[in-house]
């Protein structure tokens, strides 16, 4: 996190949210994203750049897994009604 400086808060708040990613919490993703975001300046340098590029590759990564967890439920979900009917 050298590119951009964060708070305690800030730094303590991702540290919650890339545990909650590992453990699978796709959602997490654009806070994630939203909090880093709120410090990249317009003129930054290469690191800036780099993360958000970064950042865009996430989250255009994040709606295709969003998409494909939200259609996977909806699946299970009629599977389920008739297992159980």
């Amino acid at each position: 996190m050298n590119a951009i400086n964060l708070t305690d808060e800030e730094r303590v708040r991702l540290s919650q949210l890339f545990s909650n990613f590992d453990e699978g919490d796709v959602i997490a993703v654009p806070e994630i994203c939203s909090v880093l975001e709120a410090h990249l300046s317009s003129e930054g340098g290469r690191e800036q750049r780099r993360l958000h590029d970064d950042i865009e590759a996430l989250l255009e990564a994040t709606s295709v897994d969003e998409s494909y967890v939200l259609r996977a439920r909806d699946v299970v979900a009629r599977v389920r009604d008739r297992v159980e009917a």
